[in-house]
C-alpha cells in the first residue's frame, strides 16, 4: 500500500525583527498580523497560502519557491541592506488523512535551496482531515 500524500491547507511566513522602525515590510502585501515581542522585537505574519485547494507539497513548493526567492533574496528584499537581526520561518500546514497507515511528504531540493539561501527555517504542522477533507479544529480533537 502506497503512503498517502498530505494536502497543503496553508502557508504562513513569520518575520521576527528586532529594531524595525516604520511601516511593516511589504512582501509583497502587508502582513495579516503584527505582534510585539520583548526588547523591541516585532513579528510580522504573512499568509502565503495557495488559492487552489487540494495541492500537494510538491505543487505548492514549485510555485512558492520562486515567489520566496523574489521576495527574500537579492536587492528586492526589504532586509537586504538591514543591519537588524531578522529571523524568518515558514510554516506549511498539511491535512493528513487520519485513516492512512502512513503518509509522506517530500520537499523539492530547489525549494529547500531557496529557503537556505534566504535563511528561512521550515516547519510543518499536521492536521487530521475530516471525512469532507477539511482539517478538524482543535475543539473536535
Amino acid at each position: 500500500m502506497a503512503a498517502a500524500q498530505p494536502v497543503v491547507i496553508g502557508v504562513l511566513l513569520r518575520v521576527d525583527i528586532r529594531g524595525w522602525r516604520g511601516a511593516p515590510p511589504l512582501l509583497p502585501d502587508a502582513p495579516i498580523n503584527v505582534g510585539e515581542g520583548r526588547e523591541g522585537a516585532q513579528s510580522f505574519f504573512y499568509d502565503l497560502s495557495p488559492k487552489a485547494h487540494d495541492l500537494t507539497v510538491a505543487d505548492v513548493c514549485n510555485k512558492l519557491g520562486s515567489r520566496l526567492e523574489r521576495m527574500l533574496t537579492g536587492e528586492r528584499s526589504p532586509f537586504a541592506e538591514s543591519t537588524m537581526a531578522v529571523r524568518l520561518s515558514l510554516d506549511i500546514g498539511l491535512a493528513v488523512e487520519p485513516s492512512a497507515e502512513s503518509w509522506t511528504s517530500t520537499f523539492p531540493i530547489d525549494f529547500l535551496a531557496v529557503l537556505a539561501d534566504a535563511g528561512v527555517e521550515l516547519t510543518t504542522t499536521h492536521y487530521p482531515a475530516t471525512d469532507e477533507g477539511e482539517p478538524r479544529s482543535e475543539d473536535d480533537l
